[in-house]
């Protein structure tokens, strides 16, 4: 009776044994796995090259001669404009895009017709109205926080330069007492620092957005808050001919909405 206990406990051990080794030699039959629920934290897409369109309205910050102008009036401006972004980084882009700007203003100044003394006394009786269509090439340099691949909602900023083409600018100047008409000509506003073209300039760009994200896409939508500060002032001659030579500096703020896809 003193071997029964003891015969009973081998045979446990034994068949425990065998459920173990049997259990080893077919794992497909049981398997546990405590991290079988996890996921790693990868992107749910890859960076691309994307298209960003954007457009809103634009602010002129005018600054000119107070001697010779006054009564300075900004008649509206707006910007449209497209870029292509391409990924860098982890959380950086290259923009390198095209904008149009529209600006109008027009200040109270001086004049004086072709050949006649430019004896200035001071008097401003001529309103002169400026419109201005730019061309702007941006190449710029974009970086996100936090990452736009892991987070629906990010805050981004911009910055670099642009090249300023003003492919056409009107100057209309009438008579402040009488509203009489007193000359219209092109073209008759120019950088005074020009770089490769006549009508040509540099710009410095810098910009703060936010900007949500479509997590299965890549694609967004944003808004944008962009300064533009140009390195050359400008010169309006006055009927082409240098009868005013106001100098004067012409950077912009502008608010913009847009879509990347």
């Amino acid at each position: 009776m003193g071997r029964k206990p003891a015969s009973i406990f081998l045979g446990i051990f034994m068949f425990a044994a065998g459920i173990d080794a049997h259990a080893q030699s077919s794992p497909s039959k049981f398997h546990w796995n405590p991290f079988k629920g996890a996921r790693t934290q990868t992107a749910p897409h890859e960076r691309s090259v994307k298209l960003r369109i954007d457009a809103g309205p634009a602010w002129s910050l005018i600054r000119n001669d107070e001697h010779y102008t006054n009564t300075t009036e900004k008649n509206g401006a707006y910007i449209l404009g497209a870029a292509i972004e391409v990924p860098i980084l982890k959380s950086a882009s290259i923009l390198v895009g095209m904008d149009f700007d529209k600006e109008s203003f027009s200040f109270d100044s001086y004049y004086f017709e072709p050949g006649y003394s430019l004896l200035v006394n001071g008097e401003t009786n001529y309103n002169h109205a400026l419109d201005i269509d730019e061309l702007q090439f941006p190449i710029l340099y974009k970086f996100c926080f936090p990452f736009e691949t892991r987070y629906p909602h990010t805050c981004y900023a911009t910055f670099g330069y642009v090249y300023r083409y003003m492919m056409y600018n009107n100057a209309l100047v009438t008579n402040v007492s009488n509203g009489g008409f007193v000359w219209e000509g092109q073209n008759d506003l120019k950088p005074e620092y020009k770089f490769l073209s006549q009508q040509g300039c540099s710009i410095i760009e810098f910009s703060f957005g936010y900007q949500k994200n479509f997590m299965a896409t890549g694609n967004a939508i944003f808004i944008e808050l962009e300064y533009k500060y140009c390195i050359s002032p400008l010169i309006y001659s006055g009927n082409n001919a240098g009868s005013n030579d106001v100098i004067l500096t012409l950077n912009t703020f502008a608010i913009k909405i847009g879509l990347r896809l």
